[in-house]
């Protein structure tokens, strides 16, 4: 369970999300959600909402090179997005 892990649930409005998601996005919401890795419909973890809004907020070259990604990769999604790690 995401709580227990340290990542609470939060309430999500699905409309207002999808509203965005049109908006803002060259993404469906069917792909919107599964490049974020959860459905929407309720509750998400944060961590989940978080990379929701910064790939609603991302520029439109860098979303379309994800749509592009998903698209030639579908079962691909985003674990979390920020700058890359050092190894």
């Amino acid at each position: 369970m995401p709580e227990e892990s340290g990542d609470p649930m939060v309430p999500i409005d699905r409309t207002a999300l999808k509203k965005l998601v049109e908006a803002k996005t060259p993404f469906s919401m069917g792909e919107f959600e599964h490049i974020v890795g959860w459905d929407f419909v309720r509750d998400a973890p944060l961590s989940k909402k978080n990379t929701a809004w910064k790939l609603i907020n991302m520029p439109r070259h860098q979303q379309q090179s994800i749509l592009d990604i998903y698209r030639r990769f579908p079962e691909c999604y985003i674990g979390r997005v920020g700058e890359p790690e050092a190894a």
